[in-house]
C-alpha cells in the first residue's frame, strides 16, 4: 500500500478535513471509504466508498448524514488524508482520477467541494441518502481503481515515469467503464444540442454515420462540396454526443481514443471547425457561457513541484517512442525547412539548431545556460561549434539519463553538464550566463508565471552583455482572448499543466518581469514550419508502430487491445490536431531574441555585425 503524505496540523481557514477510513483491515481487502465531516458534529458526515471487496468486485457509494459513531458504522481506522477548500477546490487529483462527471450543479459549501468527487450514476442533488453506482468493477481494473482512488497530487509525484503510464492506462480503462450520462433523455438532449449547433456550419460539410441507430446519417453544414471539406465521422456510442456537449475539444478527442467514434482522416474535421471558428466557438458567448457552465476539470498551477509531475507525465513516458518518430538527433521542437520538398527531418532540424545558435553570437569563453534542454543535442551542438561551457536543465529524468550518455559519447563532460532541476532553482555563475536560450519551453511555463519566466531569465543573465533566444507556440489574440475554459485535449493529454500565450502577452511579460532590463532584438513566427515538422512526425510514428506497439506491450503487462488502441490513437490526433492549428495559422511557432540592457557597443568589422547582417 502506498504510503500517506503528511498534512498540515493546522486547520486552515474554511478547509474541510479528509480521512481515509477503513474497515476490517486494509482498504485493498475488504472496506475503504473518503470520510469528510459534515459539520461541527465530527461523526456525522459525507462517505464516499467502495461496497464489497475489490478483489471480486465492488460499487461506488455515497451516503449523506452518516453516523460513524452508530452501531456497525465504526471503523476499523480513520487516517486524516487532505484538507480540502469548500471555495476554492483543489482535491480534484485525490477524488476525481478519470472517473466521468457525477453532478453538473452543486449546492452546498462541502458539496461544491465534493464537485470533483466522479463516480458513475450518481448525483449529489438527489433527495435520496443514498445512491449507487450500477457499475461493477471486477478484477484488475477493480484493484486499479481503488489504486487511483487512494493517490492524491503528493503521492502522485513519488511516481515513477513507468508508474505515470501505468495511472495515464488504468485512467483510460475506468473512463471506458464508466458511464457519464446514463439516461437516454440525456444522450438525446446532448445530440440534439450539438446537431443544433453544427447546422451552423457554413464552410465544408459533416457528415455523422450512427452505427448504434442502424447507421442514421446526420448531415451538417452546405449541401455544396465546392464551398469546402468534407469529413465523415461514424459514432459507435450515443455518449459521444454527451463528450462533445460538455468537454467540447476534449470530449471529442477522448471519443475518438476510446473508440466511441471512427473517423478515417482526422484532417477535414479540424479544418471544418477552424473555418467555422466563429460559429463554433470563437467569440460565440452562448458556447463560451456553456461550457463554462458545464466545466468538468479543475486547470492544474505549475508550482515548482507540479512543473515536475506534468513534464513527467509526458517527457518520461519512453525514450524508445519518442525515438520512433524524431529525427536521430531527438529535437523535439519545430524543424526549419528548407525549400526543398525532399529534405530530410534531420536535415531540417539541424538548420533549426544552426540558427537559433547563431542568434546567440557564441563565444569560445562564454557560458551558455538552455532551459528545457531535452535529450540535449542543442547543448552538445553548442559546445561542439563554438566551444563554450554549457549547462541544461530538464524536469525529466529518462532525458537526463540520455543526454547524459550522449554527452559522454561526445567526449564534452568537462564543458557540458545536465541538471534535473527547475528553471527557478537553476544554480547561478558569479557574473551570470552570458547567453540563455530555451525552446520550446515557455508552453509549460502557465499563465501565472510569465513574468516569473522573463523575470528569472533576465536575472540569470550577465547584466550587461547577456542575450537570450527563446523559441516556441503560440496563438493568436483572438483565440487566446476566446480561450476554452475548460480543458483541452493538449492541456489533458500531452501538456498537462501548459498554456500557449498570445505574442501580445509574452512580449508584455517580458517587458514586466524582467523590469525593463530585457530589450527585444529580433522575433519571427514560423508556425507553418512546425505544421510540415508535424506531419513528419505523424508520418514516422506510422511507419514505426509495430515496434512501438511492442515496446508498449512489452513495458504493460495488462494493456488490453483497447488499452494499445487509445494510446495509438491519442499520438495520431495530436499530430493531425495541432498540424491543423498551424497550417491554418490559428497557432504560431516564435523565434524572440532578447538583451539585457546596456547592450555592448558594437563594432562594424565585428563578427558580431557580420552575424547580424545574416
Amino acid at each position: 500500500m502506498m504510503s500517506l503524505p503528511l498534512i498540515a496540523v493546522a486547520r486552515p481557514q474554511g478547509a474541510l478535513l479528509v480521512h481515509l477510513i477503513t474497515f476490517n483491515g486494509s482498504p485493498f481487502m475488504d472496506h475503504w471509504a473518503y470520510w469528510i465531516a459534515q459539520g461541527i458534529d465530527i461523526d456525522i458526515g459525507f462517505v464516499i466508498h467502495a461496497t464489497g471487496d475489490v478483489r471480486n468486485g465492488f460499487q461506488l457509494e455515497i451516503k449523506r448524514s452518516h453516523d460513524l459513531s452508530a452501531p456497525g458504522n465504526e471503523p476499523t481506522t480513520k487516517t486524516p488524508l487532505q484538507w480540502i477548500d469548500q471555495k476554492y477546490v483543489d482535491e480534484g487529483a485525490m477524488l476525481n482520477n478519470g472517473i466521468p462527471i457525477m453532478d453538473y450543479s452543486p449546492v452546498g459549501g462541502i458539496e461544491k467541494s465534493l464537485f470533483q468527487v466522479k463516480a458513475p450514476g450518481k448525483t449529489l442533488n438527489s433527495v435520496e441518502d443514498t445512491i449507487c453506482s450500477e457499475k461493477t468493477y471486477r478484477g484488475v481494473a477493480g484493484k486499479r481503481l481503488a489504486m487511483l482512488m487512494q493517490i492524491n497530487p503528493v503521492s502522485q509525484r513519488r511516481l515513477s515515469g513507468r508508474q505515470q503510464e501505468s495511472y495515464f492506462l488504468a485512467r483510460q480503462r475506468i473512463n471506458r467503464m464508466a458511464v457519464i450520462a446514463p439516461s437516454s433523455f440525456a444522450q438525446s438532449y446532448a445530440q440534439n444540442f450539438v446537431i443544433k449547433t453544427l447546422r451552423s456550419i457554413n464552410i465544408g460539410r459533416l457528415v455523422f454515420i450512427l452505427r448504434y441507430n442502424n447507421n442514421e446519417k446526420i448531415t451538417s453544414g452546405s449541401t455544396d462540396a465546392a464551398t469546402g471539406p468534407e469529413a465523415v465521422i461514424f459514432v459507435n456510442n450515443p455518449r459521444f454526443w454527451t463528450r462533445i456537449l460538455i468537454a467540447f475539444d476534449l470530449g471529442f478527442s477522448e471519443a475518438y481514443m476510446l473508440q466511441d467514434i471512427d473517423c478515417d482522416d482526422l484532417g477535414p474535421v479540424f479544418d471544418i471547425y477552424l473555418l467555422n471558428k466563429d460559429q463554433l466557438g470563437f467569440g460565440n458567448p452562448f458556447l463560451v457561457f456553456a461550457q463554462k457552465t458545464l466545466r468538468l476539470f479543475i486547470k492544474p498551477t505549475n508550482s515548482v513541484e507540479q512543473a515536475r509531475l506534468n513534464a513527467s507525465a509526458h517527457y518520461d513516458t519512453s525514450n524508445k517512442l519518442f525515438a520512433s518518430f524524431l529525427s536521430p538527433d531527438m529535437n523535439y521542437s519545430c524543424a526549419h525547412w528548407s525549400a526543398d520538398p525532399s529534405e530530410t527531418l534531420q536535415s531540417a532540424q539541424e538548420r533549426k539548431v544552426d540558427t537559433l545558435l547563431r542568434r546567440l553570437d557564441l563565444s569560445p569563453g562564454h557560458h551558455l545556460l538552455e532551459i528545457g534542454c531535452g535529450w540535449g543535442d542543442v547543448i552538445i551542438s553548442a559546445a561542439q561549434k563554438y566551444g563554450c561551457k554549457v549547462t541544461g536543465l530538464t524536469l525529466a529524468k529518462e532525458q537526463k539519463q540520455l543526454a547524459d550518455q550522449r554527452i559522454k559519447e561526445a567526449g564534452l563532460q568537462d564543458r557540458v553538464s545536465v541538471l534535473l532541476c527547475d528553471y527557478r532553482r537553476a544554480p547561478m555563475p558569479e557574473k551570470g550566463y552570458d547567453r540563455i536560450i530555451s525552446i520550446g519551453m515557455f508552453e509549460h511555463v502557465g499563465k501565472k508565471y510569465f513574468n516569473e519566466y522573463f523575470g528569472t531569465i533576465s536575472r540569470l543573465l550577465h547584466p550587461k552583455t547577456g542575450l537570450m533566444v527563446i523559441d516556441g507556440i503560440t496563438m493568436t489574440e483572438k483565440m487566446y482572448n476566446n480561450k476554452s475554459p475548460v480543458d483541452t485535449f493538449i492541456d489533458r493529454y500531452i501538456f498537462p499543466g501548459g498554456y500557449l500565450p498570445s505574442i501580445n502577452l509574452l512580449t508584455q511579460s517580458l517587458h514586466e518581469g524582467s523590469k525593463g532590463a530585457l530589450e527585444i532584438t529580433y522575433t519571427k513566427d514560423i508556425g507553418p514550419h512546425y505544421g510540415k515538422t508535424l506531419l513528419a512526425w505523424k508520418e514516422k510514428f506510422e511507419h514505426n508502430w509495430k515496434n512501438i506497439r511492442e515496446d508498449y506491450v512489452a513495458t504493460h503487462d495488462n494493456a488490453s487491445e483497447e488499452d494499445i488502441e487509445a494510446f495509438r490513437r491519442m499520438w495520431i490526433f495530436y499530430f493531425v490536431y495541432c498540424e491543423a492549428g498551424f497550417r491554418s495559422r490559428i497557432l504560431g511557432n516564435y523565434i524572440i531574441c532578447a538583451a539585457r540592457t546596456p547592450e555592448q557597443t558594437m563594432s562594424y568589422e565585428s563578427a558580431s555585425f557580420e552575424n547580424m547582417l545574416k
